[in-house]
């Protein structure tokens, strides 16, 4: 499956011209540890932050095995904003992309969350006036709360791909771009999202 989910992934940033999406990078070698049902997810918040990190020195590919992964917000990157809130996993370079096997398979959820206002996944940041290029979510299902603020936030980012994607439960947006270039978007679902689905100003 996750040969399969790549080369269509390959043909989508192929299409923008981008890099390739490798080396890959797997998250459970990093410490992130899936759970089987959503009964026994655990907060996998920093080591994911960290081959997000690894991935972002020279591109690459994030890989999620099948599983459910909890993020909660002990922010790695408190200051690094978009539209004035942190995110729980945030992409600061160029041709980084998180690729499940599926949304059948990968599932994203909140398990720790204080406050409020906060995004779950984030890209470019307030300070500057233009984000990363040839970044994506692929593959994965993702379950918001009441308590986040877009689940999705990318900001001024360029050959933007989201693909084989399902969001649930998201208390604003459920993908929010803003400026920036073209914004690939292939098989996506969204249930339950209190604003929009998708809100896109470019």
């Amino acid at each position: 499956m996750k040969k399969i989910l790549l080369a269509l992934f390959l043909s989508a940033v192929s299409a923008f011209g981008a890099s390739s999406p490798s080396p890959i990078f797997d998250v459970t070698k990093f410490g992130a540890r899936p759970g089987k049902t959503a009964l026994n997810v655990t907060n996998d918040q920093v080591a994911i932050q960290r081959p997000v990190d690894a991935a972002s020195t020279n591109g690459g590919t994030v890989y999620f095995p099948p599983g459910w992964y909890g993020l909660g917000t002990d922010f790695v990157y408190p200051t690094y904003l978009t539209e004035g809130l942190p995110s729980s996993i945030t992409i600061r370079s160029n041709n980084v992309y998180l690729m499940g096997d599926g949304p059948s398979s990968v599932t994203i959820t909140q398990v720790v969350w204080s406050g409020g206002g906060d995004n779950m996944f984030g890209a470019g940041n307030d300070a500057t006036s233009s984000g990363p290029s040839g970044v994506g979510i692929i593959g994965m299902r993702i379950y918001g709360s009441g308590s986040t603020s877009d689940t999705i936030q990318f900001q001024t980012t360029t050959n933007t791909i989201f693909k084989d994607l399902q969001i649930f439960n998201s208390s604003h947006d459920a993908i929010d771009v803003q400026g920036g270039g073209p914004v690939y978007i292939e098989n996506f679902m969204c249930t339950n999202a209190r604003m929009n689905s998708i809100s896109a100003l470019n």
